[in-house]
């Protein structure tokens, strides 16, 4: 088993090592990355709100964000005109509100233009991107947290739905934030780790619903790592591994806390403004579905959004994953491969039929995919160096990348191009 998941290594009680400074040119490299990024993602920027998944999303953010603006109200509500503050039916509460008061000030500060909608859309990927390179250059190396951004500037869900206005992107920030705070807290816990995990958990509980399943899946692990020597033992305060709080206790009880407080302002805030039943109403809608159509929408959305490169590495990534955990051998930051993988699967079995009608709700299997490719490249290389030396590792890992980008570069460009034509309604011609 590897040190840092054996509960019986005294190692792995060690703060981690600090990182080395990160050099000019990876600072440069990761610069690139994110400007071909916003690039790309002006393409169509400015374009009027028409129809599909990009305009009907704009729109309502938009006259949600304006009825705030002109009524100084809280609650997003999708109401026209000038003379009559919204009535309670037109209130959305089937989501989360932070998202709606992140988009307000942008457009009272910058104006009510479509750009400037698209335009907070596509800021969200870049905390994601810093926070997917601050997650890989940790857990792997600078090296390959270069290319994990790289791989997921390049997908095609990516192309097509990073100017969509939906809080997908800053959601995803917080879930790497957290799952980075997670492992770091692991290894070495700390306050530090655990205020971190605990905002970005909070943060996003205040935008959408996946740092909920997250937490979730964090405490499952937290009751398996309590089954351990060192998760019983590891501490969280004191010194010499005296006094101080159970750090896994302590993680558990704090994120629960937090999360649970988030959801309870959600459902409370829904109540008092007499909205609670419309909520579980749509929760029934988009919870109910029969599971063939379900499999068959979620097999053409993956095909559409990915494509069977992304799709076959991936599988072979949970191929190797599972005979790595069946020898004892999986590492800590398998944690944070897997997870994605998990939520969306999980979000589709809790919104089968919301997921099935919206195709970007396979959103949160970008992370897995490029970090799940990312990882297959590292093994490969470490893997050939061990046999046939460093030249021929560099040259393998070269090859697989090389080879990788050029099976998914053009249905990257193909749906970007064909995003801004179809508005977001790919597969539904």
């Amino acid at each position: 088993m590897d040190r840092k998941l054996d509960p019986n290594s005294a190692p792995a009680a060690a703060a981690p090592d600090p990182l080395p400074p990160l050099s000019r040119r990876h600072r440069a490299l990761l610069a690139l990355i994110i400007g071909i990024y916003l690039v790309y993602s002006s393409f169509g920027i400015a374009g009027p709100f028409l129809w599909g998944h990009h305009g009907y999303h704009g729109a309502t953010y938009a006259q949600r964000a304006r009825m705030t603006l002109r009524y100084h109200i809280v609650t997003p509500a999708t109401w026209n005109g000038y003379a009559q503050a919204p009535e309670p039916q037109s209130f959305y509460l089937h989501h989360p509100i932070g998202y709606h008061h992140v988009l307000v000030p942008f457009m009272g500060l910058l104006g009510e233009a479509e750009w400037v909608v698209r335009g907070v859309a596509v800021l969200g990927g870049v905390p994601l991107l810093l926070a997917l390179f601050a997650l890989v250059r940790r857990f792997w190396s600078a090296g390959a947290a270069l290319l994990s951004c790289a791989i997921y500037v390049g997908l095609p869900v990516l192309c097509s739905f990073s100017v969509l206005s939906d809080p997908m992107l800053l959601e995803m920030a917080c879930s790497l934030v957290a799952v980075h705070a997670f492992l770091r807290y692991l290894q070495a816990p700390s306050g530090r780790a655990l205020l971190a995990g605990c905002a970005a958990l909070t943060v996003g509980g205040l935008i959408m619903w996946e740092v909920y399943f997250q937490a979730f899946f964090h405490g499952l692990y937290i009751f398996y790592f309590l089954t351990t020597a060192r998760g019983r033992t590891l501490r969280l305060g004191g010194k010499d591994g005296r006094g101080g709080v159970n750090a896994a206790v302590a993680w558990f009880v704090a994120t629960l806390v937090c999360t649970s407080a988030a959801m309870a302002f959600h459902f409370v805030f829904t109540w008092k403004i007499g909205m609670l039943g419309d909520f579980f109403s749509s929760f029934k809608e988009r919870s109910t579905a029969e599971w063939p159509w379900v499999v068959a929408q979620h097999r053409l959305w993956l095909t559409l959004l990915y494509g069977w490169p992304l799709l076959v590495l991936g599988t072979a990534w949970l191929l190797v994953f599972v005979a790595r955990l069946a020898r004892g051998q999986a590492r800590l930051r398998d944690q944070a491969v897997l997870l994605f993988f998990l939520l969306n699967m999980l979000y589709i079995v809790l919104f089968r039929r919301g997921s099935s009608i919206h195709l970007y709700r396979v959103f949160y299997f970008s992370a897995f995919f490029a970090l799940a490719v990312m990882d297959l490249v590292v093994e490969l290389r470490a893997l050939v160096a061990r046999r046939a030396g460093a030249r021929a590792a560099t040259a393998a890992a070269v090859v697989l990348t090389l080879g990788y980008f050029a099976t998914t570069l053009p249905h990257a460009v193909h749906n970007l191009l064909d995003s801004r034509e179809v508005m977001g309604t790919h597969g539904f011609a």
